[in-house]
């Protein structure tokens, strides 16, 4: 098989390699699968209703609601009904929840760096550029 049809299959590996390097370093700090990323998400948006943080991080609501469960009882996020409208549950992030975000930066970049060691500026942008047409070439496949 040529270079050039062997990409899918390199692709979906990196992809498999680094979501496990990612994986790795989460458990570590005791998060389980998406709750790095709900955590950054009300870090920069505290008081996200569930349907809100769904759309923003590409998973269904059912989805946010588990994960929110489960990071109540930890004691990292906290539920309030709206003020406005008491059908709607918001979100927000617990001292402990705020105090993960620094971790959970430098993990990511600490893996970040490792993903594209010996890599120039040049080589980043193009690879940047590459890396956005696929995925919108998928969400074309999508629609």
């Amino acid at each position: 098989m040529s270079d050039s049809k062997n990409n899918g299959k390199l692709l979906a590996k990196t992809l498999r390699q680094h979501h496990h390097m990612m994986r790795k370093r989460f458990d570590e700090m005791g998060l389980h699968r998406g709750q790095p990323h709900l955590i950054m998400e009300l870090y920069n948006h505290d008081g996200m209703a569930h349907s809100d943080l769904a759309d923003h991080m590409e998973v269904t609501p059912a989805t946010v609601t588990n994960m929110v469960k489960r990071m109540e009882r930890d004691g990292l996020v906290i539920r309030r009904r709206d003020d406005a409208d008491e059908r709607i549950s918001r979100v927000y992030l617990t001292d402990d929840g705020k105090a993960l975000r620094d971790e959970i930066i430098t993990n990511i970049k600490s893996i970040e760096s490792e993903t594209f060691k010996g890599f120039n500026d040049e080589e980043m942008v193009q690879l940047n550029q590459y890396l956005k047409r696929i995925v919108n070439n998928l969400k074309g496949m999508c629609h």
